[in-house]
């Protein structure tokens, strides 16, 4: 993907350019309110003008004002998509049934609360038979019934048919189809404030995202460019079979790129994989977080002081961002005046 990223400007002033022509996967992590809201549509109000497809998850309202023309669509009301429906596994390749069955599976059972290799075997099992009897069309709540009319297997099945009951109810909220518009450059903002919790949110972002993935795989080379902006990351699980980490992956492969946000990160195999970004964007992380993030940067080397100092010094709407060379360099997003107005606002 070939564009070019104002990022800001160094203490000293001078400009900071990033081009994702290479690498064009973007991480941004720091504690809530240190500005990475502010820096994430600083960067995606550049893309329109370059020719970039924009597709941002909102999950707290923060990201529906880009200073450019953008839509905004409720989730709830406005997305309608087909879970069964088969999607593009590469160009020219569709998914199978038992395809289908393992990628809701997945979907369905990584959401926490539901755990346990026989939920996702019964589950896969009661999916593949759902679909091979042509029985797709009938949506989530055919399944439920099917399942339910096998009373040991609903018995056995019975956290799994919550998750399904959920996702039936989402569904069916939505009145019309939904079109992604990546023929046309421009930002599109997928609200999620309407979604009754954060299971139904992260349920409907992997839907939506392995969606999105088919639209545009199904186009081979034709369309724009398209950019993934994912605010709160923390809440996701990326497994080596999940879309966050496909997309982290083999993205580039198929011109889509992933800017991924988050407060701090636990889980090690998440970590890793979005240690995969080209640009690594280190907000102030909490005073908790200084030490252990300052040790990781350093990679055993001794500057892990030095990155601690710098670190502690991070204001609002600035961060830590290693360049090419391996040095660190603190850049401001915003100019002074804006700075003091967001940090008004956040008091």
């Amino acid at each position: 993907m070939d564009f070019t990223i104002q990022l800001g400007a160094s203490r000293m002033g001078a400009e900071l350019i990033w081009s994702g022509s290479s690498n064009s996967h973007l991480y941004a992590s720091g504690q809530s309110g240190s500005g990475k809201s502010c820096f994430l549509k600083h960067c995606a109000a550049q893309l329109p003008g370059q020719g970039v497809r924009c597709i941002v998850f909102d999950y707290t309202g923060d990201l529906h004002s880009f200073g450019v023309p953008c839509d905004c669509v409720d989730v709830r009301t406005q997305v309608r998509i087909e879970p069964f429906r088969p999607l593009f596994l590469g160009r020219g390749c569709l998914e199978q049934p038992y395809d289908i069955a393992a990628r809701v599976a997945e979907t369905i059972l990584s959401i926490g609360g539901v755990r346990g290799g026989l939920q996702r075997v019964c589950l896969r099992n009661a999916l593949t038979a759902y679909i091979n009897q042509g029985n797709a069309q009938l949506g989530v709540s055919g399944l439920i019934a099917q399942i339910r009319n096998d009373p040991k297997l609903a018995q056995t099945m019975a956290p799994t048919l919550l998750r399904l009951q959920d996702l039936d109810n989402l569904l069916s909220a939505a009145s019309q189809n939904f079109s992604w518009a990546l023929d046309q450059p421009g930002i599109t903002v997928l609200r999620f404030d309407a979604l009754p919790n954060l299971s139904s949110q992260t349920m409907m972002t992997q839907f939506l995202l392995f969606d999105l993935w088919s639209e545009k795989l199904s186009r081979s080379e034709s369309g724009c460019p398209v950019v993934v902006v994912l605010d709160e990351c923390q809440r996701f699980r990326f497994t080596e079979d999940s879309i966050f980490t496909r997309i982290l992956r083999e993205g580039r492969k198929y011109h889509i790129s992933g800017w991924f946000a988050s407060q701090w990160i636990q889980d090690k195999g998440t970590a890793e994989a979005l240690n995969q970004a080209a640009l690594q964007a280190y907000f102030y992380p909490g005073h908790d977080r200084v030490n252990t993030l300052a040790k990781r940067l350093a990679h055993g080397t001794p500057y892990a002081e030095d990155y601690k100092m710098l670190l502690r010094e991070l204001k609002i709407g600035e961060f830590l961002y290693i360049d090419t060379g391996g040095r660190p360099i603190v850049n401001c997003v915003l100019r002074r005046e804006e700075k003091e107005v967001l940090g008004d606002l956040l008091k």
